[in-house]
């Protein structure tokens, strides 16, 4: 009698945490599912946002080896690096775009020939123009571009309530630079 009593008990017990067990499996495989497809919308919302100057998408790894540009695949090919084991990638363009009517200093070198220099806070060039036949020709000697861009990687809280912040810290990247628009593309890529 005791023994089977003991049984009964040991049994309840391993039924109950073999369900406890599986409830818990069922959870996991549920958070997953709203992580991907939170993951999904967000990608979707970034692509098609009105200002796509600064995009973030998070992306599994078989996504990413799927999109993998050319360009990009020789570049990983000659830094030697695996496209498996590539975790974040930030891609960035600086735009300047300039419809302003400006004087030119120009200095006369010679018959038909001139020397020509052109300026701004961050670049420069200097060309020599010149007559051949019937047309003008000019021949660019110097150009520089130095343009100094920052990149701040700073943790906030993604929600604001009045003045209090709250949520799960990330990492947010700012970008400057002295000339010009920056857009800033990042892909990270999710390890499953």
């Amino acid at each position: 009698m005791k023994s089977l009593k003991f049984n009964l008990i040991a049994i309840s017990i391993l039924i109950v945490l073999i369900l406890a067990v599986s409830r818990q499996v069922e959870h996991n495989k549920r958070v997953r599912a709203e992580a991907e497809a939170e993951r999904v919308q967000s990608n979707n919302l970034q692509l098609m946002a009105q200002d796509r100057r600064n995009t973030n998408l998070l992306l599994t790894q078989k996504e990413f080896i799927g999109i993998i540009s050319d360009s990009l695949q020789s570049t990983l090919k000659t830094l030697n690096i695996r496209p498996k084991t590539v975790i974040k990638i930030i891609e960035k363009e600086v735009i300047i775009h300039d419809t302003i009517e400006t004087k030119v200093y120009v200095q006369t070198t010679g018959k038909d020939q001139w020397f020509i220099e052109d300026f701004d806070k961050c670049w420069d060039w200097k060309a020599i123009a010149y007559l051949w036949n019937d047309s003008l020709m000019v021949t660019r000697t110097e150009f520089n571009y130095h343009n100094k861009t920052e990149d701040i990687f700073n943790w906030e809280r993604p929600h604001k309530f009045l003045f209090i912040r709250w949520g799960k810290k990330e990492i947010i990247q700012t970008s400057s630079s002295e000339c010009g628009e920056t857009t800033s593309h990042t892909i990270e890529v999710i390890k499953r």
